[in-house]
């Protein structure tokens, strides 16, 4: 019986980055929807159950930040909430205490490597 993969929803407007994560999250057994903006993560979010959403911070319309706002307002209290990955070429100490503040569970610095992939699913999926 093939096991249960973990959906994940890697919201990136950068089309290397993307890839990037893709192919490592695959060859990590993960299920992966990809959303290229704000607006389209958040249909996504509305139509499917994610286990995990790794998310670009500087993303056009809606960025990174109002993204994660928004799915957390949504979630509204519930005691469980969905684990939120920022990636981002920023990487100094005050922008990363910034993601936490803003509802992000981790912040990593892009491009994910697999050790980052291992290391974010093992953190938050378990």
């Amino acid at each position: 019986m093939e096991s249960k993969k973990i959906r994940v929803l890697v919201v990136e407007d950068h089309f290397i980055a993307k890839k990037i994560a893709v192919t490592i999250l695959e060859g990590l057994n993960c299920e992966v929807d990809t959303a290229e903006d704000g607006k389209r993560a958040l249909e996504l979010f509305a139509a499917n159950h994610y286990h995990l959403i790794l998310v670009d911070i500087g993303l056009p319309c809606i960025d990174g930040f109002e993204l994660v706002q928004e799915i957390r307002d949504k979630e509204n209290a519930e005691p469980c909430k969905l684990p939120i990955v920022a990636l981002t070429a920023h990487t100094d100490h005050t922008y990363k205490n910034k993601c936490l503040e803003a509802g992000m569970n981790d912040c990593f610095s892009k491009p994910l490597t697999t050790e980052d992939a291992k290391n974010i699913l093992t953190a938050f999926i378990g």
